[in-house]
């Protein structure tokens, strides 16, 4: 979005928007106060991966978001469960059932080793 007073009636019909002012100024904010973690993140596509995937594995789903984190691969973690405006860091007691989106990240192997136990 070049104007930033077109992002809200934009987003009011439904238009989902990146606005490059707001952009910019996360960036900002990830390299002053979690340059680690900003590091790491702007590697994805090098190392790392993160994935947002609907869970189809009949085995996997009803599990708890804990129990489901366990039983993923080493290098890789469930960071959310829920898609677009419902998503949200999980309690470890949360159930996660068939069809739900849930978002990992982790190293690129173990991430795409994650994604086929996830579809089953």
């Amino acid at each position: 979005m070049n104007h930033p007073e077109n992002e809200d009636p934009s987003e009011d019909l439904g238009i989902q928007t990146v606005s490059r002012s707001n952009a910019t100024a996360q960036m900002l904010d990830g390299h002053i106060e979690s340059p680690a973690l900003t590091q790491w993140t702007e590697s994805i596509g090098h190392t790392g991966d993160v994935q947002e995937i609907t869970i189809e594995n009949s085995e996997m789903a009803g599990a708890t978001a804990g129990k489901l984190d366990a039983q993923l691969p080493d290098q890789v973690l469930l960071v959310m469960v829920g898609e677009e405006r419902t998503a949200h860091l999980p309690d470890e007691n949360e159930v996660v059932n068939q069809g739900d989106h849930v978002t990992i990240i982790g190293e690129r192997d173990a991430v795409r080793e994650a994604i086929e136990d996830l579809a089953g």
